[in-house]
Formats: structure tokens, sequence, C-alpha cells
């Protein structure tokens, strides 16, 4: 069984309004999609390491990381979401971008409902704020 990781990165910028659309936004990278990947030989959390190498210029273990969720995406393959937050920091990324809502569907971005489900949740969550 395929086993595939999703690393969801929430940015939090508590100098805006909880209720400006810029307050609250996701990363996606530049096919406008969660970083992911299958784990092979390595454990969980050099998986995750080697998601966070890739997209930001942050020691991954500074970031405070959350098992999310895990879900059958079909009878072979299974997916572990973690999530983690992460202030507005200039200079963080290596490639992809941070997009609000808005930003999203002016993009004519579409998320799995799942995912969707989870951003939805977490934009209330008390850690977010």
């Amino acid at each position: 069984m395929k086993i595939k990781l999703t690393f969801i990165v929430i940015q939090c910028n508590r100098q805006l309004s909880q209720l400006d659309s810029n307050y609250f936004k996701f990363f996606l990278n530049d096919k406008k999609e969660f970083p992911s990947c299958y784990m092979s030989t390595q454990n969980e959390y050099d998986t995750l390491k080697t998601l966070s190498d890739k997209y930001f210029h942050v020691d991954f273990d500074w970031l405070l990381r959350e098992l999310y969720g895990f879900r059958r995406i079909n009878p072979n393959e299974c997916e572990v979401v973690y999530t983690a937050f992460m202030p507005e920091i200039l200079g963080s990324l290596k490639s992809g971008e941070f997009y609000s809502d808005n930003q999203a569907i002016q993009s004519a971005i579409e998320l799995d409902p799942y995912y969707e489900e989870f951003l939805s949740k977490r934009g209330r969550s008390p850690v977010a704020r």
C-alpha cells in the first residue's frame, strides 16, 4: 500500500484584523497544490522535513506540526495529512505561495473538499489566532 504525506502550512498575520481576507492564508506549491509526496525509505519525520526543506527557508524543527487526519484514497493508497502554523516571515519561501481564500477563488484554484473542510475548521481555531 502506498502512503501519501500531505503537508498543509497555514500562515496567520496577527497584525491584521481577523476579518481581513489576508489574515489567514494557506500554502500551495507552484502547481497550486498542497505539498505532498509518497513515503518510501524515509520515516514520516524525514519525509515531512524533505517537503518543508523543498519549499521553505524555515527550520523544520521550529514549525509546530500536528497530525490532522488520515484517509483512504483508494484500495491501494492512503493519505496522512499534517499541518503547521507559521507567522508571516519575509523571505521564507523557496517556491510556491500563500493564498487567502479570496486569492484562491480569483485564481480559480479548486481544493479537494477534504482540505476545504480542514481549512474551514482551522480558520476558527484558537491556535490560528
